[in-house]
């Protein structure tokens, strides 16, 4: 993550409140707001662009949409809008205070329009082709595996890892967790409360590159098959996401001896994964939003041995879908409706490929959770007592 911007998130600390009561996230420089302030005090040809009127700041959506349409249509939809840490998650529009905390004007953003809808003309070959919808990548992979609906929830495991749980049409919050935008259509609109891993296939292709621990993705079952000793691991590859973010935090192994084996640390690293991803749950319940059942998708959800301990972790039944690209059906079922067509929705209702259930009893899992959080906690007290640089 580009971390240049952290001094002045940092600052901002004393307002998270404020910050997250307004945008539904919070003040870290993962988002675009401390990056806009940064490249502003820092770089004089953004300076002058600004000065002069000709610099625009926005998603990369907005960008390729613009690209794409030949800069006939210039916006964001709000599940990208949000991210700048500037839109307003009731109103979703650009917020007068949070343009002002940051030192910002709205005139450097791109406008704001319903995620699915008109987007402009690609023009190709002769034949003019409707741009119809812009998403966010979880947003969509959320409509994809059908949790659209209040109650709903997916993990969706990539670069990262994501746990989003439908709240319903008006925002909702819990300490530590991101209040999000559900992709929107006309004047529908949705919220899921989010919790983030920020390392999730990035902590294993660190595994595979960096320490040669195993070959590819499909070594992890193998792992878990070979492994015979249980390794705590806290995957803190980018710092720690929701609900601590704590990006001082290293990685950390536990219960290493001459007979820790590479199984066990990939095995480790799978665990604490998903352990991180159950904290985020955990605090969706503690706050009335009980996580169920679990739609998964992405690269990683194709371990059965990972997602078997997930949906232990969880005390939640797990569904992998048939359909293992969510983020794009989602997309798809987006464009579709925008297109008029009758019930893209069902689209969402493919197969379950697997089922998953919780094998362990709840007094084990609250043990595991207990011997965790100690852990974790121990970790982040050493990181910010030793000094490594």
């Amino acid at each position: 993550m580009d971390g240049r911007a952290a001094e002045f998130a940092a600052a901002l600390q004393e307002r998270q409140g404020e910050v997250r009561g307004l945008s539904g996230l919070y003040a870290t420089p993962y988002y675009s707001a401390p990056k806009i302030r940064w490249f502003l005090d820092h770089d004089k040809k953004v300076r002058a662009l600004a000065d002069a009127g000709r610099l625009l700041c926005a998603p990369v959506s907005t960008f390729i949409a613009a690209r794409l349409t030949k800069g006939s249509v210039v916006a964001a939809d709000p599940t990208c809008a949000q991210r700048t840490l500037l839109m307003n998650l009731d109103t979703q529009a650009w917020d007068a205070g949070l343009l002002a905390l940051f030192g910002l004007c709205a005139e450097l953003l791109p406008s704001i329009r319903p995620s699915a809808g008109d987007w402009g003309m690609i023009s190709r070959h002769g034949r003019q082709i409707p741009l119809l919808a812009t998403v966010g990548d979880q947003q969509s992979a959320a409509l994809g595996l059908g949790a659209s609906k209040e109650g709903a929830a997916m993990a969706n495991f990539g670069t990262g890892a994501f746990l989003l749980r439908h709240t319903g049409p008006t925002p909702s919050r819990a300490p530590g967790l991101l209040a999000s935008a559900a992709a929107t259509f006309e004047s529908l609109r949705g919220y899921y409360l989010e919790g983030t891993v920020h390392a999730a296939g990035t902590a294993f292709e660190w595994l595979r590159d960096n320490l040669g621990l195993l070959k590819d993705m499909k070594a992890i079952d193998a792992a878990f098959k070979a492994s015979r000793h249980r390794v705590l691991v806290l995957p803190a590859i980018g710092g720690l996401g929701a609900p601590r973010w704590d990006y001082k935090t290293k990685t950390a192994f536990f219960g290493l001896d001459s007979q820790t084996t590479s199984h066990d640390l990939v095995r480790g690293t799978a665990e604490g994964l998903c352990m991180l991803l159950a904290d985020a749950a955990a605090v969706m319940t503690a706050s009335g939003f009980p996580v169920m059942r679990v739609s998964v998708a992405g690269g990683l959800s194709r371990s059965n041995a990972m997602m078997a301990f997930q949906a232990d972790a969880l005390g939640a039944v797990l569904e992998r879908r048939e359909e293992v690209e969510a983020t794009a059906l989602g997309a798809a079922i987006l464009a579709a409706k925008a297109a008029g067509l009758a019930e893209p929705e069902k689209m969402a209702d493919a197969g379950v490929e697997k089922t998953f259930m919780p094998r362990s009893s709840e007094t084990e899992r609250a043990k595991r959770r207990s011997e965790w959080t100690a852990f974790v906690e121990s970790t982040q007290r050493l990181s910010r007592e030793i000094s490594l640089s």
